[in-house]
């Protein structure tokens, strides 16, 4: 052994189980940092930005700044009535597919409501909530798309037979009747069809749902 070998300590061996507890703990430190650094605004804050030139809203507790955003899909007067507001309820309404809603909504993403910070209709809207996850747990949102087919189909055949009617049978009181009874039933039931397509509640995809509501409520409400 050479000179100094006296004052020589070996390195200290570090095993696999206190490695990565030293890894966690670095982990939760950089995370806790970050967490530290997201904004955290009052509901008096977010209330006095709700004007047109300055527009925040919440939704599920994260507080966005809208007021640069001038191509919402769904028109500038929502954002206007919701502007210092509470928009959750709406938000999950009016968007059938919510990821993609959730990918414009990062952009203005500035900070979330301060968990200390209480709404005055926090109550109420938590009751809300609560029924809107039972609603969901029952799958009362979900549409059926079989049911939705089914349902055109009828609207088309009931058309087509009063049409089918007045042609074969002629235009005498009994034929103009049955095929009267016909077209009522059909246009009774093609105008709660487009209700439901307009309202973009049956597909998730919306360019379909639009599709299918002009179609019904722009061509069979006229024929």
């Amino acid at each position: 052994m050479g000179k100094g070998s006296k004052n020589w300590d070996p390195p200290a061996i570090v095993d696999d189980q206190q490695q990565d507890s030293s890894l966690i703990t670095t982990a939760n430190l950089i995370l806790n940092t970050s967490e530290n650094r997201i904004r955290q605004f009052t509901w008096e804050e977010i209330r006095r930005h709700s004007t047109n030139k300055d527009r925040w809203l919440v939704i599920n507790n994260r507080v966005y700044d809208v007021t640069k955003w001038l191509k919402h899909p769904g028109g500038q007067m929502v954002l206007k009535h919701y502007a210092g507001q509470d928009a959750s309820e709406a938000f999950h309404a009016l968007h059938p597919d919510i990821s993609r809603a959730e990918k414009y909504l990062k952009t203005f993403y500035i900070g979330d409501v301060n968990k200390d910070s209480i709404s005055e209709d926090q109550e109420l809207k938590d009751d809300f909530e609560r029924l809107r996850q039972k609603a969901i747990s029952k799958k009362l949102f979900k549409s059926s798309v079989l049911y939705f087919v089914l349902t055109c189909f009828h609207i088309l055949a009931c058309e087509f037979a009063a049409y089918f009617v007045l042609f074969r049978f002629g235009t005498s009181w009994l034929p103009y009747l049955i095929a009267l009874v016909l077209y009522i039933i059909a246009e009774a039931q093609c105008g709660w069809v487009q209700h439901d397509f307009g309202h973009l509640s049956v597909f998730k995809k919306s360019s379909w749902n639009h599709l299918l509501h002009q179609f019904y409520v722009g061509f069979t409400k006229v024929c």
